[in-house]
C-alpha cells in the first residue's frame, strides 16, 4: 500500500510541480475521488500521506478535497447525473489542478464523465484497479 501510496504521490507532484514553477499561483488543488464510502479506514490513511508527501515541500499551497461516489450502494444513470451536478456545482469557484482516482468504478466514471466536470484535468489513477483488459488508453490528456 505504502509504495502504491508513494507511486501515487509522485506522479501528482509531477504534474503540478511544473505549472507551479512557471505560474506562481497562490493555490493548486487536488480532488481524491473514490469508488467507495468517506467511512473507511484505507480513505483516511491514503489522503493524510497524498497531503503530507506534496506538502513536504512547503513552498506551495495544495488544497485536497475528496469525495466518495459510494459505487457499492448508489449507482444508475439518476445518481451519476445528480453526482455530476453536484461535482459541478461544489466545485465552480475551485478549480482542480489534478483528479486522483481510486477504484474501477471511480476511474470509469472520470473516464466518462470528465469532459463535463473537468475537461482538461490530467487523471492520476490512485492504485492499481484494472484488471489486464483494462482500456488505460480511455484515459487521456487534453
Amino acid at each position: 500500500m505504502r509504495s502504491r501510496a508513494l507511486l501515487c504521490l509522485v506522479a501528482i507532484a509531477g504534474l503540478l510541480l511544473p505549472s507551479l514553477v512557471v505560474a506562481q499561483p497562490s493555490q493548486r488543488s487536488v480532488l481524491v475521488l473514490d469508488q467507495s464510502s468517506a467511512f473507511l479506514p484505507f480513505n483516511a490513511a491514503v489522503a493524510n500521506a497524498i497531503r503530507t508527501t506534496v506538502n513536504a515541500d512547503g513552498r506551495w499551497r495544495i488544497s485536497f478535497y475528496s469525495e466518495f461516489l459510494d459505487a457499492n450502494r448508489f449507482f444508475g444513470p439518476d445518481y451519476e447525473n445528480n453526482f455530476v451536478q453536484f461535482l459541478k456545482e461544489k466545485y465552480r469557484d475551485r478549480p482542480i489542478d489534478v483528479v486522483v482516482v481510486f477504484g474501477v468504478s471511480a476511474l470509469d466514471f472520470m473516464v466518462r464523465r470528465r469532459d463535463e466536470i473537468w475537461p482538461s484535468v490530467p487523471i492520476i489513477i490512485g492504485h492499481s484497479v484494472c484488471d489486464p483488459e483494462c482500456p488505460l488508453s480511455a484515459v487521456k490528456r487534453k
